[in-house]
């Protein structure tokens, strides 16, 4: 009876009607003297209740007889809550506020970037104005960042701490009565502890992610060490419980393990648990530091060139920056790196440095005071009480508004929505901006310029009989109409000329040891090609030499210009040019912009009798130098993968058993041009966002963006304008000059962005700028506004050819000096499928942001 009577005291942790259960329950199972009585011993009745069964209770001395000498071990001062305790749950609510509301209190968003910050500093901008603790490289708010970053944070290191806890446990559970798992068990978490969880993470997202790696891949890669710890700090505790006399008694009158282990051993495990989660999240927040500080970064990320935005670069100032989407802590200590930043700019990295031991310092506190609170109480009896109503009732209240509370900018996100609802496809612009009572100034442009009247026509005489080929984007060739180029008929010897390199024309230069390679001095020891065959008066089939890499690996050197290779050809008095450049293609299929535009749009056609020159397909390349057996698709395609073979340096030109005949009519054609410019009422002089609608699309011809454009406007009326510019540019005839014509229409107005919308055909929306400080703006509307947009990776190469073509061909040459964004779509599709109310929702929700002063937008 005493061992029992042990046992029931002991097992006081449990609840007195739980007791009272299990005794009775094992009083029907056993074979107990009074049995034969027909009733319950009297130690069941003698449980005392829970509100008096302490160590010092008059139930505990009228059963145990040990009141005056166990009196001091548990008094009535537990039932207040540990200082620790009271402490860490007020730091732990705090970091719980902050993730919570972290994004609607920050005093500024990450979207905004302060490139230029006042006279006489540098970024990262100092503590003080315009931010209290300073900025980061790339002139964001560091304290806007620690506030908005606080949930994905703390998100990631909760999980991947409880993750290690849960493992922990679980394995702790399934070991402590099986002695094979339990040798095996140790076993791995021997070898689990041995391994930095550290590299574990670098590792897991270098090899399965990379930069960018999601948040579980680094929850995962935490977990596969992490659960050691846990492991054996549970496994031993289970074993001291398991070792415990009430144990002992427990098993000897048959009680399961199950019941055992759930409702007797856990309950005193509430210690362990709490203080092994705590040093599990912080070192979860170690870790993600660690990260950080050697340049991994938690999520996607995007590569920032902010040198188009300032106002001076200066010499050894990087401009180019990697920022994660989500300002996570580590990133944000990834960005704060550098001897700069050690000695002389140090809030860059003290800022989160400081969240992350605040925030490793409040979970510490909390599991501290849960263990030295319940080290003698039960935590589900405490579940049951009044304060635990209340502290749940607090954290729900804490919660709810979340839910309930309006989205950030709810006014641009409904303007977003009714400009949705107006999308119509068809729209007259002018009509819809008239009845806006909004004054329409028409721009008209009269150019005559030399194009193509007529069908082109390319046909190959051989030895297998005639050859024709198709004209079109998606055909086999298409027409190259420029400076040193022509129209008329021709009709001569066909020859292929190989790469068209003569090493005559390309002397050596003297180059930089940390400049890309010369070609004159890769090619000095080239065949001259020309001086194979002769050209003269014969049709030229020529390929288009890309960058020449020999090698994997090894650096490039850069080619020519096309234009410079065809006047090479020309000059030797070629009657037409057949050129085959496989880079256009591959160019065209990633949806960038022909690189031959921008060709045509700087070196006009100037005469129309010349020399016809047709780009041609690789594969229609095949079929003409099929009797000489050169596969022109092999080829070069290995020279644009860098393959040495493809450019031995013997020529490969040689003349062919076939004659070709070329049709190429060109004359001057007159056009027109009618654009549309619409201000709305504001002071003199004040700043404005223009909104600046391509309608029709050089490239497709498509009217949509002035849908869009007139959706947003119907979408204005009836409220009151911020200071705006609708222009509908038609850029057909000459797109610069046009371009210039609007631009001198708003003479000295002070324009601090433009928003640019071109052919909204696809499934998505596609963002281009050179201005890397407006990309996390633009994303974060169009996903405000419910908009299927692509994510932008970055701003664009403002060196880069294809960049000068966009800017052109949607007449944003005449804002070089202004923040621009082009809106387009992902591809050309039909007019049924298209993206026009989404087009509308982000340029409404630009509207308003901008009507609201956000410093994203103004200048």
């Amino acid at each position: 009876m005493c061992v029992v009577t042990s046992c029931v005291v002991r097992c006081s942790l449990a609840a007195r009607s739980d007791c009272i259960e299990l005794w009775s329950r094992t009083w029907n199972r056993t074979s107990h003297p009074a049995k034969r009585h027909g009733k319950p011993p009297d130690f069941i009745p003698s449980i005392p209740p829970e509100d008096a069964l302490g160590w010092d209770s008059p139930a505990f001395a009228q059963l145990y007889g040990r009141t005056g000498r166990c009196a001091p071990l548990y008094g009535p001062d537990v039932r207040r809550l540990d200082p620790w305790l009271l402490v860490g749950l007020v730091l732990c609510g705090l970091l719980l506020f902050i993730a919570l509301y972290g994004d609607r209190i920050a005093p500024h968003e990450p979207i905004f970037l302060l490139i230029n910050g006042p006279a006489g500093t540098d970024r990262p901008l100092p503590p003080g104005l315009p931010f209290l603790f300073g900025s980061d490289a790339v002139g964001r708010d560091l304290f806007g960042l620690v506030l908005v970053g606080a949930r994905t944070t703390l998100l990631i290191v909760v999980l991947a701490g409880t993750a290690r806890l849960l493992a922990g446990l679980a394995l702790a559970i399934l070991t402590s009565w099986l002695r094979p798992v339990r040798l095996l068990g140790d076993a791995a978490a021997d070898v689990a502890s041995a391994v930095p969880s550290t590299i574990v993470a670098v590792l897991a997202v270098l090899v399965f992610a990379r930069q960018g790696a999601p948040a579980p891949v680094f929850v995962g890669a935490l977990l596969v060490t992490g659960w050691a710890g846990p492991y054996r700090l549970i496994r031993a505790e289970l074993a001291r419980l398991r070792a415990a006399p009430y144990t002992e008694g427990a098993i000897a009158i048959g009680v399961s393990r199950r019941g055992l282990l759930f409702r007797h051993h856990v309950p005193h495990l509430v210690p362990v648990l709490a203080l092994s989660v705590s040093q599990q999240i912080a070192a979860a927040l170690i870790a993600l530091a660690e990260l950080g500080v050697i340049g991994i970064f938690v999520g996607p990320t995007r590569v920032l060139n902010i040198g188009e935005a300032m106002r001076a670069v200066p010499d050894g100032v990087p401009t180019s920056f990697r920022v994660p989407d989500i300002p996570e802590w580590g990133g944000l200590l990834a960005l704060g790196r550098g001897i700069q930043n050690l000695y002389v700019t140090r809030w860059a990295f003290l800022v989160p440095g400081v969240a992350i031991a605040l925030a490793a310092i409040a979970f510490a506190m909390l599991g501290v005071g849960v263990a030295r609170q319940y080290r003698r109480r039960n935590l589900p009896q405490d579940l049951r009480t009044r304060r635990a109503l209340a502290a749940a009732v607090t954290v729900l209240a804490l919660v709810a508004p979340v839910f309930i509370l309006p989205a950030p900018h709810a006014d641009a996100v409904e303007l977003g929505e009714a400009a949705r609802s107006r999308a119509v496809v068809g729209s007259d612009p002018g009509a819809v901006l008239a009845a806006a009572n909004l004054a329409v100034t028409p721009i008209d442009r009269a150019t005559t310029r030399l194009q193509q009247v007529g069908p082109a026509a390319l046909r190959v005489d051989g030895p297998s009989g005639p050859v024709a080929f198709n004209e079109g984007a998606g055909a086999d060739y298409v027409p190259l109409l420029f400076g040193a180029s022509g129209g008329g008929t021709i009709d001569a010897p066909l020859v292929f000329a190989g790469w068209g390199v003569s090493p005559a024309s390309f002397p050596p230069q003297h180059t930089s040891v940390f400049s890309t390679g010369d070609f004159g001095t890769l090619v000095v020891g080239w065949e001259d090609d020309y001086a194979k065959v002769d050209v003269r008066g014969k049709v030229v089939l020529v390929f288009r030499i890309a960058n020449i890499q020999q090698g994997l690996g090894r650096p490039v050197t850069p080619a020519p210009t096309a234009d410079t290779l065809m006047q090479s050809a020309i000059k030797r008095g070629a009657a037409a040019i057949l050129w085959v450049d496989a880079s256009r293609a591959q160019i065209i299929e990633r949806g960038q912009p022909d690189p031959y535009r921008r060709l045509v749009a700087d070196d006009p056609l100037t005469t129309a009798a010349g020399v016809p020159i047709f780009m041609l397909t690789p594969e229609a390349a095949d079929r003409i130098l099929a009797p000489v057996g050169i596969k022109a698709t092999a080829i070069l395609r290995g020279q644009l993968q860098g393959d040495s073979a493809a450019t031995p340096g013997s020529s490969m030109a040689r003349e062919l058993p076939e004659r070709a005949h070329v049709e190429l009519p060109i004359a001057p054609v007159a056009s027109s041009s009618h654009s549309l410019v619409a201000l709305t009422p504001a002071p003199a002089g004040a700043h404005r966002l223009v909104i600046w609608a391509v309608a029709p699309s050089l490239a497709t011809g498509s009217r949509s963006a002035g849908d869009a454009l007139s959706a947003l406007v119907r979408a204005l009326a009836g409220r009151a304008m911020p200071p705006l510019v609708f222009v509908v540019f038609d850029p057909r005839g000459d797109p610069v000059a046009n371009a210039k014509a609007v631009r001198a229409t708003l003479g000295t107005t002070p324009i601090d962005d433009v928003l640019a919308i071109e052919s909204l055909g696809g499934s998505r929306l596609r963002f281009a700028t050179v201005y890397g400080d407006v990309v996390p703006a633009i994303d974060d509307y169009a996903a405000r506004a419910g908009a299927a947009a692509l994510r932008t990776a970055g701003a664009l190469n403002p060196d880069a050819p294809e960049t000068g073509d966009l800017m052109i061909a949607a007449g944003l040459s005449a804002f070089v000096n202004d923040h621009w964004i082009l809106i387009s779509g992902q591809g050309p599709v039909s007019d049924a499928d298209d993206l026009r109310a989404d087009a509308a929702a982000v340029l409404a929700y630009a509207v308003a942001r901008y009507a609201a002063a956000a410093p994203e937008l103004v200048r």
